[in-house]
């Protein structure tokens, strides 16, 4: 894909969720506000969400406006942030984030295909509530059947076991192997795929 062909990729999924929002029995996602920040922060700062989701360290609130800036500033042009809200009380509990990996970009198979990566990050406080599944298996099934999509692919670092486990309740399947560099670490990361024709 040409970054031209993955900016336009993008602009129809950003396009496609604002103007109707991809939500759940339990959640909701829309992009982030500037009133979201305490809610941001208070996830943004937790270590082993860092570490499982490769995001940059962050233990100050200085840190995490930052973070959150450059979240807002990014959305400008094209939402590719989205808060996810818990609908019961309208808390930010984590973050969807809709792009192209390189890696996914540079793969001639998907050469011609309509297709997103998705990331998913959820405060640690509200995990084990089957939430990142629930939205995880709503999310391929608009993409792929409301959307039009061709591919939907998520990853997951080795020593993730709990996002393997989420991806494939979603009917993601193994795609690729590369080794994903993060604070001086070189990790083996297992890219998931589903196609259309899988859902």
């Amino acid at each position: 894909m040409t970054d031209e062909q993955v900016k336009a990729i993008l602009r129809d999924a950003s396009d496609s969720m604002l103007s109707r929002p991809l939500e759940t029995e339990r959640l909701l996602l829309r992009p982030f506000r500037e009133a979201d920040f305490e809610d941001y922060f208070e996830y943004a700062v937790q270590k082993e969400l860092q570490r499982l989701s490769g995001n940059p360290a962050i233990s100050t609130r200085e840190e995490a406006r930052e973070g959150f800036d450059w979240i807002l500033q990014q959305n400008r042009s094209c939402v590719t942030h989205f808060a996810a809200i818990l609908k019961e009380s309208a808390k930010v509990v984590g973050s969807f984030s809709i792009g192209v990996y390189p890696f996914i970009k540079a793969d001639p198979a998907l050469e011609g295909k309509r297709g997103v990566s998705i990331s998913l990050v959820l405060n640690e406080k509200y995990q084990r509530r089957g939430l990142m599944t629930e939205l995880m298996r709503r999310v391929a099934v608009y993409f792929l059947k409301e959307q039009g999509f061709d591919f939907v692919n998520s990853g997951y670092f080795d020593f993730n076991e709990g996002s393997r486990k989420i991806q494939e309740r979603a009917g993601m399947h193994p795609y690729m192997d590369h080794v994903f560099e993060h604070g001086g670490e070189r990790i083996l990361t297992h890219e998931m795929i589903i196609f259309s024709n899988e859902l």
